[in-house]
Order: C-alpha cells, then sequence, then structure tokens
C-alpha cells in the first residue's frame, strides 16, 4: 500500500485500497478504492456494465465493502447504471434498501445521461455520487461538459480539519458476528413468507418483503454507541 504525494503546497496524499473482498465475485466488478489519509475519506470510483454485472452482484460488493469501512468516511462515484429517476422500478429499491442500511445518500439530481436510442431521445440519472457524509458537502452539480453521453459531474467537500478531541463518540449499526447470525437464522428458517409469496401484486410484495427484512435488520442490529480515533 504505497502513498502517494505530490510535493507541492496544498497537495493531497492517497493510497490504493485492496479491502480484501472475500464473498462477491470481483471478476465482474469494475472499481478502485482510493483512501485520502489527511481526511480520512474513502473513495470507489466505479463503473457498473449493465449486462457484465448484475445489480445483485454490485449490491453485494457495496454491503460487503461497507461492513469493511464501517465509520468511515465513504464516497461512491461512477456510473451504477440505474435511473435514479425511475423511483418504482424494482433496481432502483433495491440500491435504495441497500443504501439505508448504511446511511448513505445519492446526492446527483440532475439529468447525467442523454442518448438516442433508434430515434428516441431518452433522458437519465444513471451517474451517481454515494456518500455517508452529506454534511461534508458544500456543491454537487452536473456540468454542460460532457464524456462521451454522460454529463460530467462536480463535487466540492468541505475538507477544513478543525481541532478535535483524541476521541470522539459515534453511533453504528451493531453488525457482530452473533448478531449477523441471528439476522440470518431469522430471515432463513424463523420467517413465514406465506402472505408475501400469496401477494400478486408485484410492488406490494415487494415492499412487504424490504419491510420485512428492514425491520429485522433494526431489531437484530440495534444502533450502538461507540468511540473511536478522531481521525478515523
Amino acid at each position: 500500500k504505497q502513498w502517494y504525494q505530490r510535493r507541492v503546497r496544498g497537495a493531497i496524499r492517497y493510497r490504493l485500497l485492496d479491502l480484501g473482498i472475500t464473498f462477491t465475485d470481483v471478476s465482474k466488478i469494475e472499481a478502485v478504492w482510493i483512501h485520502l489519509q489527511d481526511f480520512n475519506l474513502h473513495i470507489c470510483c466505479f463503473y457498473r456494465s449493465q449486462n457484465f454485472c448484475k445489480l445483485d452482484v454490485f449490491l453485494d460488493y457495496m454491503t460487503e465493502s461497507m461492513m469493511k469501512l464501517q465509520g468511515k468516511k465513504v464516497l461512491w462515484i461512477g456510473d451504477v447504471n440505474v435511473d435514479q429517476n425511475c423511483l418504482s422500478s424494482l433496481e432502483y429499491k433495491k440500491l435504495d434498501i441497500t443504501m439505508k442500511l448504511f446511511g448513505l445518500i445519492q446526492t446527483v439530481t440532475g439529468i447525467t445521461r442523454i442518448a438516442n436510442l433508434n430515434g428516441k431521445i431518452t433522458k437519465s440519472t444513471i451517474d451517481v455520487v454515494i456518500t455517508n457524509c452529506y454534511s461534508d458537502f458544500l456543491e454537487c452539480s452536473v456540468l454542460e461538459d460532457r464524456i462521451g453521453d454522460h454529463q460530467a459531474l462536480k463535487c466540492v467537500l468541505d475538507f477544513k480539519v478543525s481541532k478535535a478531541s483524541k476521541y470522539q463518540k459515534i453511533l453504528i449499526r451493531n453488525q457482530s458476528l452473533n448478531n449477523l447470525k441471528a439476522l440470518k437464522n431469522f430471515l432463513g428458517s424463523g420467517s413465514d413468507y406465506s402472505e408475501i409469496l400469496a401477494c400478486n401484486d408485484v410492488e406490494q410484495a415487494t415492499n412487504g418483503l424490504n419491510h420485512h427484512i428492514k425491520t429485522a435488520y433494526e431489531h437484530f442490529c440495534p444502533v450502538k454507541q461507540i468511540k473511536c480515533h478522531s481521525n478515523y
């Protein structure tokens, strides 16, 4: 893990990271992790190919990555190929549920891709900036400049380093091994899905399943307060 630093005033030190992902099929993942040491910000630059990388595989990767980076500031930047304007789509709901589990917010609101498909002009928001440190954002905007058929994005974060105590208290979900095993058992043999399976309305069934998983997660992985070093 080599550190890179330009010897000029105002330079930012960074290093490339290997999170040691083991459960997700990383052969389908196109992503690079960068750690900014001075601000303890972990950035993932990614591209999810709609044909090469199924959304479920990408969400598994996001979940495992966020579990390894608990308590850290994280920024996901890239093309997720899930239109953020289609709130009723199953893919959007899957991504939204995963983000909510880790307190992530998608900050891009404008159109990021305009394409001509068989003579029809389509507009979508598939390029995203997802973060759990939105309070540090000063600006996130879509620029007029283009890269291919995608619009460029601009993010401005407040990197002012203020003096802080050696340790600080933060709230996280208690995702201990025992809690996760209990959650797994409950969602497996401990749950009755008969009403959801019997539902003829796909959207209603999806909402019911999402509510069941979210409620179980909040119960088995309650919020807890921990002390951590102010640099982390």
